[in-house]
């Protein structure tokens, strides 16, 4: 299974070159499978906005709760991409075969307490004062979804698997079924289509988890018929255990889920402050939000594929190849944050608008408030793509502790005590919440930058005549 070969020196692409092409043939599927992934979601409100507000509140909560428990259980799945690209790297394919099975028993194992939470959120909700009615609709559709919660994870295990072995494209054309098939049981079960019973909000929840099964056993038929990944046999004595590997993906995983926790409840309570200023605020937050991540796809694409760059030159002990996978992403990232930051700037009122009956009488004062959110988010595009493409560079080190510290400190010490500040007490309004964010996340992306600096200064430098010989060699397949 050799992946790398010497070419005559004639041909040998420069170094930066053959990192930039190996990184954007590994990023763009990621890239479209994250907006992919994005669209089921926007299925789901677009449905459920036909059957009433109330239902659809109640649904965006039970949505918001699994989310919350998804992502921090993620950071178990996210783990597997650094262990095999070192062991790709390294040549080690028994630790490959291994990370996987122990990545598919670690989710299966978290997704036990996360499942009875999802089943039980009645009482968690009431006892947070929301609406009885609302939460009666959120328990309908968290209870389907804890079903699919395990499906769901064990997804992302088998997807960051195939993304460390230079398979993405075949999770993207998954993810492209799943929105369909989403759409379909989605519109079947919620309104009674086709013959099947009129669930509603349930009927939504089972959708979602319906597709949660499909995307697993869909992706692993890839896994297990690719030509060259076959060989493998990742299911191969799956009940055999590796107790190292195992504590090796709580021990990265964890923080990284800790880290994507404290980033989504920083938005979700910054929607909560504007609802202390206005409707119309908060709405307007909303939208914002939403086009904020989408936007973030972009770099988020980039960061899983650093990740998987950075292990691969590790695992080869190449650290010159590491330090240039790192330049590209970043140089990456900025040109993509860039590109996003200039359309927040130069059509806002249009990207607001998309999400707007223009006819309602609350849309232009909605829009007109967005407008300075945007202002703002294009200001901290820079910044959010620097951190995210930092934390995937760090993953492909397996570093995730401190910078689990470092998001914490970002978003929770200086970005939302900011935002209460500036927003409420100045008397900024939501703009001034905004402001709160854009400085946690600045925080956040600066010390993270010094931290990935930091790390490849710790790698050893090679010898010159080491140097010059790997520097000669083509980059790492993707």
């Amino acid at each position: 299974m050799s992946e790398v070969s010497p070419l005559p020196a004639a041909s040998v692409p420069s170094p930066w070159r053959a990192e930039l092409s190996a990184t954007l043939a590994l990023a763009w599927p990621l890239v479209l499978m994250q907006v992919a992934q994005i669209s089921i979601n926007t299925t789901e409100v677009f449905l459920l906005g036909r059957l009433g507000s109330t239902e659809l509140a109640g649904a965006v909560l039970g949505s918001a709760l699994f989310h919350a428990v998804f992502l921090f259980e993620l950071g178990l799945a996210i783990a597997v991409a650094p262990i095999i690209a070192q062991a790709r790297g390294a040549g080690q394919f028994r630790v490959v075969r291994r990370a996987v099975r122990q990545g598919l028993w670690a989710t299966t194992l978290v997704a036990v307490p996360g499942a009875i939470f999802l089943w039980n959120v009645r009482p968690v909700l009431l006892a947070l004062g929301q609406d009885p009615v609302a939460v009666g609709y959120a328990e309908e559709f968290a209870r389907p979804m804890a079903i699919g919660l395990a499906p769901w994870l064990w997804f992302f295990v088998i997807r960051n698997y195939m993304a460390a072995m230079g398979r993405p494209q075949p999770a993207l054309w998954v993810m492209i079924a799943a929105i369909l098939l989403n759409a379909l049981l989605g519109w079947c079960l919620i309104f009674g289509h086709l013959g099947l019973p009129a669930w509603g909000v349930t009927g939504a929840g089972f959708a979602a988890a319906g597709v949660g099964c499909f995307l697993p056993l869909a992706l692993l038929a890839f896994a297990l018929t690719d030509r060259k990944l076959r060989r493998l046999a990742v299911l191969g004595r799956f009940w055999r255990p590796d107790w190292t590997v195992f504590r090796e993906i709580f021990r990265i995983g964890l923080p990284i889920g800790l880290a994507l926790l404290f980033e989504t409840t920083l938005f979700t309570a910054a929607l909560g402050l504007q609802g202390l200023i206005s409707t119309i605020s908060q709405a307007a937050h909303a939208i914002s939000a939403q086009l904020i991540a989408i936007a973030f796809m972009l770099p988020l694409g980039l960061s899983q594929a650093a990740t998987v760059r950075i292990g691969l030159a590790i695992g080869r002990n190449r650290p010159q190849e590491a330090r240039i996978a790192t330049q590209v992403a970043f140089t990456l990232g900025v040109c993509c944050t860039t590109f996003t930051a200039l359309l927040f700037v130069f059509l806002p009122s249009t990207l607001l608008g998309l999400f707007q009956d223009r006819t309602h009488p609350d849309a232009a004062a909605v829009i007109a408030t967005g407008v300075g959110f945007l202002a703002v988010g294009a200001f901290f595009q820079i910044f959010d793509g620097a951190q995210a493409v930092a934390m995937g560079c760090l993953r492909g080190l397996k570093d995730t502790r401190v910078p689990m510290l470092i998001a914490c400190f970002g978003y929770w010490v200086v970005g939302f005590p900011l935002s209460a500040i500036l927003g409420l007490w100045v008397g900024w309004g939501g703009v001034g919440i905004w402001m709160g964010l854009a400085a946690g996340l600045a925080a956040a992306a600066v010390l993270l930058v010094l931290r990935v600096r930091r790390q490849l200064g710790t790698l050893p430098l090679l010898a010159e005549d080491e140097a010059e010989t790997a520097l000669a060699q083509p980059a790492i397949s993707a």
